[in-house]
């Protein structure tokens, strides 16, 4: 019986990202950026962010070897990792990134996941 909900799971989780994906391909093949309205600006960032944190989530979960084991430290990692290709492509689509920017935000993420491995808060 938990092998038959596992694999509904794991059916659940690659329609839920492949829909996402193709949302995002969508999103980004079919609109011109030009003719956009500035709220819709910002979507293929948020959808690139929660496809990335996702992922992340999913695999940490199918680590664990555990599908219902959402710790609070796990989902911070994954936010925290999911960040960084997101912040990277914001700089670069406003012609902000530099290496000194890069390195800045590798420090401020390792910082933080530096942080979240040390905290007594966040147990796992």
């Amino acid at each position: 019986m938990l092998g038959r909900k596992t694999h509904k799971n794991n059916i659940f989780r690659k329609l839920l990202l492949s829909s996402l994906l193709f949302l995002l391909l969508l999103l980004i093949f079919g609109t011109d950026p030009q003719k956009m309205a500035l709220p819709l600006l910002v979507a293929p960032f948020i959808l690139i962010f929660i496809l990335i944190f996702l992922s992340l989530l999913f695999v940490i979960q199918g680590r664990l070897n555990a599908p219902k084991l959402l710790t609070q430290k796990s989902i911070t990692i994954a936010i925290t990792a999911a960040g960084i290709p997101v912040m990277l492509l914001v700089l670069k689509s406003i012609d902000q990134l530099s290496l000194r920017d890069i390195l800045i935000l590798l420090g401020l993420f390792g910082g933080i996941l530096f942080y979240i491995s040390r905290s007594d808060m966040l147990t796992s």
